[in-house]
C-alpha cells in the first residue's frame, strides 16, 4: 500500500511540475505594460499610416469637397472599423492566451482535486492502519512491560530462593537420577565439611554413606528414582574428616516438561545433637546418674523381658538384693562425696564381674540388684557369689587411708521363691535383712522360716498406729528460695515421727511400711489438715504469698476419692487454694497411672499445683514427663551433688532444666549445700532451690521467724 501512494504521488508531482513550467511560460507571455504598449503602437501605426495614406490618396484623387467630405467620411468609418479588427485581433489573441492558462489553471485545479480526494482517501487509510500500528505498539509495550514485571518477580524469586539456600540451616542437595551430585548449598558444605566442586559428578551413595547404611538408603533411592516422595529417613552422612552425622532427609522429583524425572532435590536436617541429646535423657531415664548402672526403672523392664522368656523356656536364674554395710557410717565420717565415690567403685567391680546374660541395678542410696541367669543349684549360685563377693572385699583406698567394706546379699531363686519380681524382690529383701539381723557381710537364700523380718514390720506398724492416735507426729518445714531474687517463696511440709522410747525415728523406716498396710491414709490425711491449718494461720498473718508444698503417696494418689478429701479439708479451715501445691513422686505415677492423672488434673483445676519431686531417680520416663499433668519439677538431690565435680552430672542437670523450661513448667533443685552449687543453678536460670546451705527443715515456730525476718527485709529493701 505505501508503494502504490508513493508511485501515484510521484506521478501527480510530475504532472504538477509540467504544469507548472506551462504556467510560468503562460505568465512570461502575458506582460502587462509590454502587451499594453504593444496594441498602443500597433494602433497608433496602422491610425498614422491609414491616416496618412488616405488622405494623400484623397487628395490626389478627389477634388470634388463634398465627396471629399462623404469619402473622409467613409474613411473614418473604415478606420473605426479598421482599428476595431485589429484591437479585436490583438485582445482576442491575447484573451485566448488568458483562456488557455485559465484552462490549465482549471485542469490543474482539478487533477489538484483528484490527487487531494484520492490523498485524503490514501491518508483515511493511513490514519487507519497508523491506529491499528499504534494499537499494536501500545499492546507491544504493554506485553514488554508485562514481560518486564515477570522478569523482575522472576529475579526477586531467584534471589529470594538463593539467599533461602543459601543461608538456611538445612541441607539441600541436587542430584541425577543416577545418584550423580549436581548442587550442594553452603550449609551442606558446612556440616559434610566438602567443598560444592569436591562432589559434583561424585555418587553421593558411594561418598557419603557409611557402608552399614548404603543398602538401606539405595533401596529407599530406588523408591524415589520411581516417583515416590521421601519422608522422613534417617542416615550417618560421612564428613570429608571421616567423622558422622546424623541426617533426616526428604526428598522429591524435579520433572521435565514431557513428565520424565529430570533431578531429585533432597532436604537434610542436621539431628546430630539431637540424637545426643536424647542418647542423655535416655540415659538420665534408664541409668544412674552416679554409677552409670541401669537404675530401678531398667531394672524393671529387664526383669520383665526375663521372666516372659523364662514362661517359654523354663530355667533357674538368682535375684541378689546387695546392701553396702554401714554406708551411713561412711557418709557421716568421709562425707558425701566419698561415699559417692565408694558407689562408683563398687559399680565398676560390678561392671566387670557381671556380664551377659546376667545383669544388675542400682535401685537406689546404697542397694544393688543382681541377676544371674541359667544357674543349676543353690551350690552353683553359692559359687558364683563368693568370686563376686571376693572381688567386692578388695581393699577400698581413699585418701591414702585403706578400708574394707562388707555387704549383706540376700538371694530368692526363680521360680521357687517366686514367679513375678515384686515377690522375687520382697523375698530376697527378706533374706537380705536377715543376714543384717545376724551380723552383716555375708549372703543367705530366702527360706520359709525368716520370720523375724515380719515380725520386725509387724512390730513397727503397731507402734506406727499407736503413733498416730497418740500424735507423736510433727511437721518441719524446710524454706524454698527464689533464686532469682533470694526471697523465700515457700516451704516443703516434712512430717517427723518423734518416739517417746526410740526418739526420732525418720521416714524411710516407717512410710513404706505404712504405704504397704494402707496406714499411709491416715498419716497424710493428718499431714493434710496440719499443714493447711498452719498455712491458713501463715494467711492471717500476712504470708499469703508462702507457698505450701506437701507431699502426697502413691497409694493415696490412687484413691477415687482424694481429690474429694481435699476439698473437705479445705472447706473445714474455711481456705482457697491459692499458693498450694502437692509432691508428687515418679513412683506415684506406676500405680493404677489413669487414676493417678485423673486426680491430678482435678486437683489442678481446683487451683492447686503439682510438682514432681525426685525427678531423675529413674522410675518415670523422659517420654512420659510431656504427658503428665504437672506444674514444676524438682531435681533430686543427687544430681545436685555432682553438679560441680562431675562434668556429666552438669550437662544433665542443664539438660533438665532446659527440656523442663522448654514445657513451660518451674525447675526446683533439692540438696543445695554449697555455694558453687548455687551459682552453676542461678547461671542456668534454675527457678527455685531448696537445701541445708539455706536452712535445715525447722519446727513451725522457727521457720515463721525466719520468714518474718525475709519479710522485714525485702519490705526495707523495696521502700
Amino acid at each position: 500500500m505505501l508503494n502504490l501512494l508513493k508511485k501515484f504521488l510521484e506521478n501527480k508531482n510530475k504532472k504538477l511540475k509540467s504544469l507548472d513550467l506551462n504556467l510560468i511560460h503562460l505568465r512570461e507571455k502575458i506582460n502587462p505594460k509590454k502587451e499594453s504598449l504593444k496594441i498602443a503602437i500597433i494602433y497608433s501605426l496602422v491610425s498614422i499610416i491609414w491616416i496618412i495614406s488616405s488622405d494623400k490618396v484623397l487628395s490626389h484623387t478627389i477634388k470634388d469637397i463634398d465627396l471629399y467630405k462623404n469619402i473622409n467620411m467613409v474613411k473614418g468609418c473604415m478606420y473605426i472599423l479598421i482599428t476595431v479588427i485589429v484591437i479585436y485581433s490583438l485582445i482576442y489573441r491575447k484573451m485566448m492566451l488568458l483562456k488557455g492558462a485559465l484552462d490549465k489553471m482549471h485542469t490543474a485545479y482539478k487533477e489538484l482535486s483528484i490527487a487531494y480526494d484520492k490523498t485524503a482517501t490514501v491518508e483515511d487509510e493511513l490514519r487507519l492502519q497508523y491506529k491499528e500500528l499504534e494499537e499494536h505498539r501500545n499492546a507491544l509495550i504493554e506485553s514488554n512491560k508485562k514481560q518486564v514485571i515477570i522478569q523482575e518477580k522472576l529475579r526477586r524469586e531467584k534471589i529470594l530462593s538463593d539467599n533461602v539456600i543459601n543461608d538456611v540451616s538445612i541441607i539441600i542437595a541436587i542430584w541425577d537420577i543416577s545418584g550423580t551430585i549436581k548442587r550442594l548449598n553452603p550449609y551442606g558444605e558446612a556440616v559434610s565439611g566438602y567443598k560444592c566442586e569436591e562432589l559434583i559428578g561424585k555418587n553421593w551413595l558411594e561418598r557419603l554413606i557409611p557402608k552399614e547404611n548404603k543398602k538401606y538408603m539405595s533401596n529407599v533411592f530406588e523408591k524415589v528414582t520411581k516417583g515416590e516422595t521421601l519422608r522422613n529417613h534417617e542416615s550417618q552422612l560421612i564428613r570429608k574428616d571421616g567423622s558422622t552425622v546424623n541426617i533426616i532427609w526428604n526428598s522429591n522429583v524435579l520433572h521435565e516438561e514431557n513428565s520424565q524425572i529430570k533431578e531429585i532435590i533432597s532436604f537434610g536436617t542436621d539431628i546430630t545433637e539431637l540424637r545426643k541429646m536424647e542418647e542423655r535423657l535416655n540415659s538420665l531415664a534408664y541409668y544412674d546418674v552416679l554409677t552409670k548402672l541401669p537404675n530401678r526403672f531398667m531394672f524393671q523392664k529387664k526383669m520383665a523381658n526375663l521372666l516372659k522368656e523364662k514362661k517359654d523356656k523354663p530355667s533357674k536364674f538368682a535375684l541378689i538384693f546387695m546392701d553396702i554395710d554401714n554406708f551411713k557410717y561412711i557418709n557421716d565420717t568421709l562425707g558425701h562425696l566419698s561415699g559417692d565415690m565408694l558407689l562408683k567403685n563398687i559399680a565398676n567391680i560390678l561392671i566387670d564381674n557381671i556380664v551377659p546374660p546376667n545383669f544388675m541395678a542400682r535401685l537406689g542410696g546404697d542397694e544393688f540388684a543382681i541377676v544371674i541367669d541359667n544357674v543349676e543349684s543353690k551350690e552353683d549360685i553359692s559359687n558364683k557369689i563368693e568370686k563376686l563377693i571376693k572381688n567386692l572385699r578388695k581393699p577400698w583406698i581413699i585418701e591414702e587411708q585403706e578400708f574394707f567394706i562388707s555387704f549383706s546379699m540376700g538371694i530368692a531363686v526363680y521360680p521357687e521363691d517366686g514367679k513375678d519380681l515384686i515377690t522375687l524382690l520382697k523375698k530376697a529383701d527378706t533374706a537380705m535383712f536377715s543376714i543384717k539381723e545376724k551380723g552383716k557381710d555375708n549372703y543367705c537364700f530366702y527360706s520359709n522360716n525368716m520370720e523375724e523380718k515380719t515380725l520386725g514390720h509387724i512390730n513397727m506398724l503397731n507402734e506406727l498406729r499407736r503413733a498416730i492416735d497418740r500424735k507423736e507426729f510433727t511437721l518441719y518445714y524446710q524454706p524454698q528460695i527464689n533464686l532469682k531474687t533470694g526471697k523465700i517463696v515457700g516451704v516443703e511440709a516434712l512430717i517427723r515421727w518423734i518416739h517417746p522410747k526410740r526418739g526420732f525415728i525418720p521416714p524411710i523406716e516407717f512410710i513404706s511400711i505404712a504405704e504397704q498396710t494402707g496406714d499411709i491414709h491416715k498419716i497424710e490425711e493428718w499431714v493434710f489438715k496440719t499443714a493447711f491449718k498452719q498455712k491458713k494461720e501463715w494467711d492471717e498473718k500476712g504470708y499469703s504469698y508462702i507457698n505450701m508444698s506437701i507431699n502426697m503417696s502413691g497409694e493415696t494418689l490412687a484413691r477415687n476419692n482424694v481429690v474429694s478429701d481435699i476439698k473437705t479439708i479445705l472447706i473445714d479451715n474455711d481456705m482457697n487454694c491459692n499458693n498450694l501445691q502437692l509432691e508428687i513422686t515418679e513412683t506415684s505415677f506406676m500405680k493404677k497411672l489413669d487414676v493417678a492423672i485423673k486426680n491430678i488434673e482435678d486437683i489442678r483445676n481446683m487451683g492447686i499445683k503439682v510438682s514432681l519431686d525426685d525427678f531423675g531417680t529413674g522410675y518415670c520416663s523422659l517420654t512420659y514427663l510431656k504427658k503428665l499433668p504437672i506444674d514444676i519439677v524438682k531435681i533430686d538431690r543427687q544430681f545436685i551433688k555432682g553438679i560441680i565435680n562431675q562434668h556429666e552430672e552438669e550437662i544433665i542437670v542443664q539438660s533438665i532444666i532446659q527440656l523442663v523450661h522448654g514445657l513451660n513448667m518451674k525447675v526446683v533443685a533439692e540438696g543445695i549445700e554449697t555455694e558453687d552449687q548455687l551459682q552453676f543453678l542461678k547461671k542456668y536460670k534454675c527457678d527455685i532451690g531448696q537445701g541445708y546451705l539455706f536452712s535445715k527443715p525447722l519446727p513451725s515456730d522457727e521457720i515463721e521467724k525466719i520468714i518474718e525476718d525475709d519479710y522485714k527485709i525485702n519490705r526495707e529493701t523495696e521502700m
